[in-house]
């Protein structure tokens, strides 16, 4: 699959944080990106687009955020799409071993520890993705 066809969700309720990540995908080709403020309006997005049939490859996700934190996001949308759900990648900035492992544990397929550069986030996307 190359780059401008995989459709990607960002979510963080920082707007500069969007935009950097929107940007270093940009970038790199990928051109399929939508933006979600918190974690309900991913979730939101993530179950309808997968009603239209045409899913999220991939999601990339704040831990901390309003109204549904990363790590619950992750574990509904695990629990009502857990053989076809897209790939999620947890952005946060929590290092510790117990939350990289509760990450895991929980479905994501990797994570990003904050602050990242560029190159860190579009090898991580790339590894995920297989592009």
């Amino acid at each position: 699959m190359s780059e401008a066809n995989v459709k990607i969700l960002v979510v963080d309720d920082l707007e500069m944080i969007r935009s950097m990540i929107k940007v270093s995908l940009l970038s790199a080709g990928y051109t399929n990106i939508t933006i979600a403020n918190d974690g309900q309006q991913a979730l939101d997005k993530i179950f309808e687009a997968d009603s239209s049939g045409v899913p999220y490859h991939l999601v990339l996700s704040d831990w901390n955020m309003p109204k549904l934190n990363g790590i619950e996001l992750l574990k509904k949308v695990k629990d009502k799409l857990a053989n076809h759900g897209p790939k999620f990648i947890m952005i946060t900035s929590e290092s510790e071993k117990k939350a990289i492992i509760e990450a895991i544990s929980s479905g994501a397929t990797d994570y990003v520890v904050k602050p990242f550069s560029k190159e860190i986030l579009l090898s991580k996307v790339k590894k995920v993705l297989g592009t």
